[in-house]
């Protein structure tokens, strides 16, 4: 246990003198310790079955707030460990399919709908119907239609939108240099 909290130490030390801003400073801690070999892929960790985890409704602003803030902290990271999308970093696979693939959606499903919308073969035209139809179900949702079925696949819908959504804000956020804050 002393050898991780030194590790830790040693890495929270060295992101001060780099003075970073981070809002996934939780990342970027993980990373450095994994990169100078102080800690595995998985340090100390034990598993209770007693241990429950929950978040609480913070309300659809908060939560989408939340959502870009911690999507915009991994463009940080990017800016401030660009080394993780070397062959420095050992687990550059896992991060760039759980971290930035996850940032590329929103843009790779657009795409998809402007050219569902301009190749005029019925398959790209029953592709477009299903793509419009698709997001008409987060109406739903938002029109707050609460009966069935529908109103659950509406709903789903609606998070996948607003998901997507929020990675297009992060996104603006990080190109026109404005940074994201923690609010309370």
């Amino acid at each position: 246990m002393r050898q991780s909290t030194d590790a830790t130490g040693d890495a929270q030390r060295h992101l001060q003198y780099e003075k970073t801003h981070s809002v996934r400073l939780d990342l970027h801690i993980a990373f450095r310790l994994f990169l100078s070999g102080r800690a595995t892929a998985a340090p100390g960790v034990r598993s209770d079955s007693r241990s429950r985890a929950w978040d609480g409704d913070l309300g659809a602003g908060r939560e989408f707030a939340r959502k870009v803030r911690t999507l915009s902290g991994n463009y940080q990271l990017l800016q401030l460990a660009p080394w993780l999308l070397t062959s420095a970093n050992p687990i550059r696979l896992e991060f760039v399919s759980h971290k930035l693939l996850r940032l590329m959606v929103p843009f790779a499903l657009a795409g998809t709908l402007v050219a569902s919308a301009m190749l005029h073969t019925p398959l790209y035209q029953a592709a477009l119907v299903l793509q419009v139809g698709f997001y008409g179900l987060s109406g739903l949702a938002i029109a707050q239609v609460k009966k069935g079925r529908l109103a659950r696949m509406a709903d789903a819908v609606l998070t996948f939108v607003v998901l997507n959504t929020a990675a297009v804000v992060a996104f603006v956020n990080f190109v026109s240099g404005r940074k994201a804050a923690w609010i309370r």
